[in-house]
């Protein structure tokens, strides 16, 4: 029963993940076994004298009930069961296949044998079929043992010499070794193909769950490093007049810090289409890749469609010899397209989110993500006090009717940039509408929203291309929630009084709950005009 548990155990040993189900290869055995038993069994009828039909047939039609039903569980859901009897039932093959030397060794027999332990390897595991065939060895030595000291007899029964019962043996441990060996290189690239599709397809699964293009790098790259032996990686993005680098894996420190653009022999005149690149040493005309990668013996080059044109991601191989493995080029190349196309994706839907959020003239914020970021401060109290003014660019019509619309639209766009760039990084700013534009200042008081928007009238009063204009400024803050529903209301009101009072200058709101005046303008007292 040693057999038995060991062949069992073999089995167990891949259940969880075996290539093809143990209940498809079972049923191809058994029928493996139908073709060789009724072979068997003809082969003693027709050819070996003294053998009784009856019998043999007999012999035959048990052999192949008792299998039948020690293999029958396989197809059941009791897996432990099943493995035990069908080791059992493997057992059970070599009691029938040389015990038909009792009554004879009719010529086919040996090749039946040696064909059902190649079977075995192929369709069991490689591991299995070595040990039945040790299985098979011990019955005969068994049987010729039991033949001489007269145990079993029989008219037909054929005793060997043991040299030539070696011979039988060696030829079947030939046959046998040679599939295991087979069997076994098989497996073992179906394995690593199974788990280079399942690797590759969380990879993918991961790809698209990332919104930013960088994170997308971040996987290929680290993919490339836990999957694919590779030592050291880039990706680079080409630009007016070389490359640079967009981000590196284990990069010399000194070389991934420099900026610049550079050039590159390996990935000059590349297209996405292109094949990937490998060289084992880079060239005298390579240097800035030299300095990335130094002494690096296998690169490879894959290009990567990008929105903008073609990018590169270079990876060494840290494998052994001077080939690289056709394995690891094709699931590089698979990796970087999929890569390239979640790219794309993420760089396509930041472009649709910048088109949602942004007005397209000036490129600030639009009316939505100004209502929307109001509603959001809403159930903010960490972000009061909220200070907002309202900004509107004086005597604009007369901009249009003189100098024209696009005139207009270039005014529009100067001034919209300098207001962006005098706001805090925190700060939103967003075109309200026509010529006016709205700047959300959370945790600021109106005496500090103050400063920021004088220093943004002083600057636009200074700028005098593409024409001089001067803006007004009206605004207004809230201390609590309550205070955001009438928010732009007020700075609208202040605004009014600005541009009342003689445009070019800033008006601030004060609420009459806070202080006796409800405005006061700040830039007559502060800022001399």
């Amino acid at each position: 029963m040693s057999a038995l548990s060991a062949g069992a155990k073999g089995l167990r040993s891949q259940q969880a993940d075996e290539i093809v189900p143990l209940s498809e290869r079972v049923l191809v055995l058994m029928s493996f076994r139908f073709v060789a038993a009724i072979t068997i069994g003809l082969l003693q009828v027709l050819l070996v004298p003294n053998s009784s039909a009856v019998a043999q047939w007999l012999v035959v039609v048990l052999y192949l009930l008792t299998t039948s039903m020690l293999s029958a569980p396989v197809l059941t859901a009791r897996r432990g069961l099943a493995l035990r009897t069908f080791g059992l039932s493997l057992l059970v093959d070599g009691v029938f296949l040389q015990g038909e030397r009792i009554f004879g060794t009719p010529v086919g027999l040996d090749i039946v044998i040696a064909a059902y332990l190649v079977a075995v390897c192929l369709l069991v595991s490689f591991r299995t079929g070595l040990k039945v065939a040790l299985w098979h060895s011990l019955l005969v030595f068994m049987i010729r043992q039991a033949a001489l000291i007269g145990s079993i007899s029989h008219p037909s029964l054929e005793i060997k010499d043991q040299s030539e019962v070696l011979a039988y043996l060696a030829v079947l441990w030939l046959t046998v070794i040679a599939t295991a060996q087979f069997a076994s290189l098989n497996e073992r690239e179906l394995r690593r193909r199974r788990y280079d599709a399942e690797s590759f397809r969380l990879f993918a699964v991961k790809l698209a769950g990332v919104e930013r293009v960088n994170d997308v790098r971040q996987l290929l790259l680290q993919f490339c490093h836990d999957e694919m032996d590779v030592r050291r990686a880039a990706w680079i993005s080409p630009s007016e007049h070389g490359f640079t680098l967009d981000l590196g894996l284990g990069l010399d420190e000194k070389a991934e810090h420099e900026t610049g653009v550079f050039l590159s022999e390996l990935l000059r005149s590349g297209s996405a289409t292109a094949p990937p690149r490998v060289v084992y040493r880079l060239g005298p005309d390579d240097k800035w890749l030299a300095s990335l990668f130094p002494d690096a013996r296998r690169l490879i080059a894959l290009p990567i469609a990008a929105v903008e044109g073609t990018e590169w991601v270079v990876l060494e191989h840290q494998g052994r010899g001077n080939r690289l493995e056709r394995r690891v080029i094709s699931s590089a190349s698979q990796a970087c397209v999929a890569a390239g196309l979640a790219a794309s994706r993420t760089a396509i839907l930041a472009q649709l989110r910048r088109a949602a959020t942004t007005d397209g003239l000036t490129g600030v914020a639009n009316r939505r993500t100004f209502d929307e970021t109001v509603a959001k401060l809403r159930v903010t109290p960490e972000a009061l006090p909220i200070s907002l003014f309202l900004v509107d660019i004086d005597h604009f019509k007369s901009v249009n009717d003189v100098h024209g619309h696009q005139m207009g639209d270039t005014v529009l766009q100067s001034v919209a940039g300098l207001i962006d760039k005098s706001a805090r990084p925190d700060d939103l700013v967003a075109r309200y509408g026509g010529e006016e534009f709205v700047v959300i200042l959370t945790n600021t008081t109106s005496e500090e929203a103050f400063e920021v928007a004088e220093g943004m009238r002083i600057k636009v009063h200074a700028q005098k291309e593409p024409l001089p204009v001067t803006i007004s400024l009206g605004l207004a803050q809230a201390d609590d929630g309550a205070g955001l529903d009438d928010l732009v209301a007020r700075a609208d009101a202040a605004l009014y009084r600005a541009k009342e009072g003689g445009r070019n200058q800033v008006v601030v709101d004060v609420p009459a709950r806070a202080f006796p005046a409800t405005t006061v303008n700040l830039g007559e007292i502060s800022s001399p005009r």
